[in-house]
């Protein structure tokens, strides 16, 4: 039987085909300046789930009250299936595993607290938000510490 292989690039315009259809046929929409971010997209899914077994309301944004946000689980899906297609999935063991998971923890908290969508704190920050603007700043000093980080730990490596 004959392997078919998708590109990267006809699969997402099949996803947002279909998501766009989905869109129309469902009238679901997300409200303006509502990117993806995991930390929020995660916190929605959480707090729908824990909303539907409890019965208990939380509070969650206005797209997540209007239907199920999936994000999280796609996006987790979708790279897990391009890693296996591809043949780049393998399994890693990692050291420290208790300091990496404080650290997301840290990073999830500061990025509920800036609402944490680079794409969201662009644009308020154009609306003149302090708070987005200087989440935006502590965005960029992180990626290039992080990037510094990375490169002497590589260079250590070698």
């Amino acid at each position: 039987m004959k392997k078919i292989r998708i590109s990267a690039v006809t699969a997402g315009i099949i996803i947002a085909t279909v998501a766009v259809a989905a869109q129309v046929i469902f009238g679901f929409s997300h409200p303006e300046a509502y990117g993806v971010c995991l930390v929020c997209h995660g916190r929605d899914m959480l707090a729908q789930l824990y909303q539907t077994v409890f019965h208990k309301a939380m509070d969650m944004s206005v797209s997540a009250r209007s239907g199920p946000v999936l994000t999280v689980i796609g996006i987790l899906a979708g790279a897990f299936i391009g890693a296996v297609s591809s043949g780049e999935f393998r399994w890693q063991w990692v050291e420290g595993k208790f300091a990496s998971f404080l650290r997301g923890i840290v990073v999830a908290i500061c990025a509920l607290i800036i609402s944490g969508c680079p794409m969201r704190l662009m644009i308020r920050s154009a609306y003149g938000d302090v708070k987005a603007l200087l989440g935006v700043i502590a965005l960029m000093l992180g990626c290039v510490v992080g990037t510094l980080i990375l490169k002497k730990r590589s260079r250590r490596k070698d």
